[in-house]
């Protein structure tokens, strides 16, 4: 199928995405997530709402960047409410670090973004240190994040947070133009 492609990673129970490919029928929709039960959910749904623009794909982000998707191949990358694995010693497991981001930006076209939510605030200065700290991708906004994104569909978890009054942080960044490719 021919349209934009976008790729969201750990889709959770897969609401965002088929709002998404229900409200972008041109553009397609692959789902990675590390669940069996997740990715059986995600395919329920698209088979329920006949949604052929969407898959999914039980495989981790990472591998699945560097194994499925070929350099400057993705439209927009999606990473809503990643594991924040809050403990310290756990702490090199978040998906957001730097040698995952010059991946991401191999994967994105020129011009193409990626969008990553979280309500985890020390999660937050993480990923903002990370993305300003690298060169291939740059901020859709004057700052690093922003508190709202008008127009967006919130998550299961972003519609909770909010509700309770807590912020989210929004990171949409792009691809530069002049970006190298390792």
């Amino acid at each position: 199928r021919s349209g934009p492609l976008r790729l969201e990673i750990g889709f959770g129970n897969g609401s965002f995405m088929t709002n998404q490919a229900e409200k972008h029928p041109d553009a397609n929709y692959i789902g990675v997530d590390i669940s069996w039960s997740s990715v059986s959910r995600l395919l329920k749904r698209l088979h329920k709402y006949r949604l052929a623009n969407g898959r999914a794909a039980e495989v981790p982000g990472k591998l699945a960047l560097e194994r499925l998707f070929a350099q400057s191949s993705l439209d927009e990358v999606i990473i809503n409410h990643p594991d924040p694995w809050a403990k310290e010693k756990h702490f090199n497991r978040v998906i957001v670090q730097p040698e995952f981001v010059r991946l991401l930006a191999s994967r994105l076209r020129p011009g193409g973004r990626v969008t990553i939510a979280t309500d985890h605030v020390k999660y937050a200065n993480w990923i903002a240190s990370v993305l300003e700290n690298q060169q291939d991708l740059r901020s859709c906004f004057d700052t690093t994040f922003v508190h709202s994104l008008p127009g967006r569909t919130p998550t299961k978890y972003e519609k909770k947070f909010l509700d309770a009054g807590q912020p989210i942080y929004y990171f949409v960044w792009e691809k530069a133009e002049d970006c190298r490719l390792d």
